[in-house]
Formats: C-alpha cells, sequence, structure tokens
C-alpha cells in the first residue's frame, strides 16, 4: 500500500473527494476536496498559533472582533455552500478553499477556551483570543492556500506537505471535538475524569468514528 492509498483512505472517511472539486498537486488529487482543504489546512495553522503562545491557559471568550470573523466567515461558507448545493449558482475551488479557510482558521479560537472550562474548573477570565491575534492566526494558511490556488508549487514534495498538513488538522480537529464531548459528559455525570483519560477516549473515540464513517462511506455509493 502506497502513501498516496493512505492518504486517500484518510480523506475519504471524512470527504467525497470529487476529482472536479479538488486540487490536483505534483499530478495526483489532494486527499480532500478544496473546501476540506481549507478547514484543515486552516484549524492546523490557527491551533499550532493559539498552543504556541500558550492562550490555551486563558478560558475566557474570545472578545467582539473575532466572534465578528467567525460570523462573517460562517455566513460566507454557508451561503457559498448552500447556494451551490442547490444550484443557485455555480462556484469555484478557489472559492471552496478560502470559505473553508475562513471557518478553519475561527475554530480553535471557540473550540479550545471551550476544550479549557470543560476540563477544568477555573475561575480564570482572561480572553482567549484578540482582535489583534486574527492577522497572525490566519495568515500562514491563507498564504499556503493562495500559493496552492496559484500553483505556484505544484510539485510531488508540495502534494505531500499540503497533504499531512491537511491530514494533521483533521486529526487535531477531531481529537479535540471528542474532547470536548467527553468533559460535557465528565461535567453532566459528574464523572472524575482526568485530562489523560479523557484525551485517551477521544484518541479510542475518534479511530472508530473513521472506521464507521469509511464504510459508510462505500455502502452509500
Amino acid at each position: 500500500m502506497d502513501v498516496y492509498t493512505v492518504f486517500g483512505i484518510i480523506g475519504y472517511t471524512v470527504c467525497h473527494q470529487l476529482p472536479e472539486r479538488s486540487f490536483f498537486l505534483g499530478g495526483h488529487q489532494l486527499p480532500m476536496c478544496a473546501r476540506c482543504t481549507g478547514i484543515y489546512i486552516g484549524f492546523i495553522f490557527s491551533f499550532i498559533f493559539f498552543l504556541m503562545f500558550r492562550r490555551y491557559r486563558n478560558a475566557g471568550l474570545p472578545d467582539k472582533y473575532v466572534f465578528a470573523y467567525m460570523i462573517i466567515g460562517l455566513s460566507i461558507y454557508m451561503f457559498d455552500a448552500l447556494s451551490s448545493y442547490s444550484h443557485l449558482r455555480s462556484t469555484t475551488n478557489g472559492i471552496r478553499l478560502f470559505t473553508g479557510l475562513f471557518i478553519g482558521t475561527a475554530l480553535p479560537m471557540f473550540m479550545l477556551p471551550l476544550a479549557k472550562g470543560l476540563m477544568y474548573i477555573s475561575n480564570e477570565t482572561e480572553t482567549f483570543a484578540k482582535g489583534s491575534d486574527i492577522p497572525f492566526a490566519i495568515l500562514p494558511a491563507f498564504i499556503v492556500g493562495l500559493v496552492m490556488y496559484m500553483g505556484i508549487v505544484n510539485f510531488l514534495v508540495t502534494y505531500y506537505l499540503i497533504s499531512l498538513l491537511m491530514i494533521a488538522g483533521y486529526f487535531s480537529l477531531m481529537m479535540l471535538a471528542w474532547t470536548i464531548v467527553f468533559s460535557k459528559i465528565k461535567k453532566i455525570t459528574n464523572k472524575n475524569w482526568s485530562p489523560g483519560q479523557l484525551f485517551t477516549m477521544a484518541g479510542i473515540a475518534f479511530p472508530l468514528q473513521m472506521i464507521t464513517s469509511y464504510f459508510i462511506h462505500l455502502i452509500a455509493i
């Protein structure tokens, strides 16, 4: 089994992988469509930014500028997705990519403080993300997206790098999402689960989700 097959299987657990809605680099189709590519590349760059600057120590809600960024990005994303799926208008892979980047870069700004607030009993109210963080959190992802869209570095090595970035974003987002789910269950049931136990449960649930999703996808086509 070669690396392209492995990447493809991972992408198949979350994405339709339609060739006409995907980018090709170095002669190979990326493991996920343009919209998923934007979401997961955006997520991993924003996620790394907030981890590097240890913002996970803050449990306060993002400020109004971050909320505005999320609302605007979500509105553009939903408009593009719904209007194109309902055949009201046509869209392009470039639009799919950049609307995905909007959502992907915004998600860590809300998911990380939510996870901390559920995992720990904390009185910290310091704002997790501020408007001044937005350019630094999103710029690397949008630069990568622009370079990829313009085909400036259409090489095989670029295929590997972009594929690894989106898979890292996919794994990080889903692990964080499952951690939030189990943290919420912990809070509702008053369980005394440690952060390590929560991460372990997330690490079990996510592969099971991938396997289930993969076979449902196979059955559905």
